[in-house]
């Protein structure tokens, strides 16, 4: 299925851009009266590219996919420059239900729901009314 309706639009909130790491080391710390992870190191894995940098070497796939298609890149080999860190990346996020753009290899996009923010006008700001992070009694 294509997605077609919609031309190119500024930010709707609904594309990622993302780069992998492992975690090696990781301490629970505290703000306030809630807790969170803070990763203290990590190994980065190598990318194809740096992020952002807009060339041919960033390129995903072998062959031209279209950018609103849900399936098309299911079927592309992946361009000779793609690295383990590029492939595993894809499998990430593609298996979360994200499609990949085929030019840049760190962005992905939602392309069920950018139709749905562009019907309903959505401006990509969001603000927070809640978050799942745990007092840091509740973790002792």
């Amino acid at each position: 299925m294509v997605f077609g309706g919609f031309p190119v639009q500024p930010p709707k909130g609904t594309a990622v851009d993302v780069s992998l790491a492992r975690i090696d080391r990781q301490e629970i710390r505290t703000s306030g009266d809630f807790a969170y992870t803070f990763v203290s190191g990590f190994t980065a894995h190598q990318m194809q590219t740096p992020v952002h940098e807009l060339s041919i070497a960033a390129v995903v796939f072998a062959a031209p996919v279209h950018s609103r298609c849900l399936t098309a890149w299911m079927d592309a080999e992946f361009a000779d420059e793609a690295t383990e860190g590029t492939i595993l990346l894809h499998s990430y996020m593609t298996d979360a239900g994200l499609i990949p753009l085929a030019s840049e290899w760190w962005h992905f996009n939602d392309l069920i729901h950018t139709e749905f923010a562009v019907e309903w006008d959505i401006t990509g700001e969001f603000h927070i009314e809640r978050t799942y992070s745990m007092p840091p009694w509740i973790l002792r």
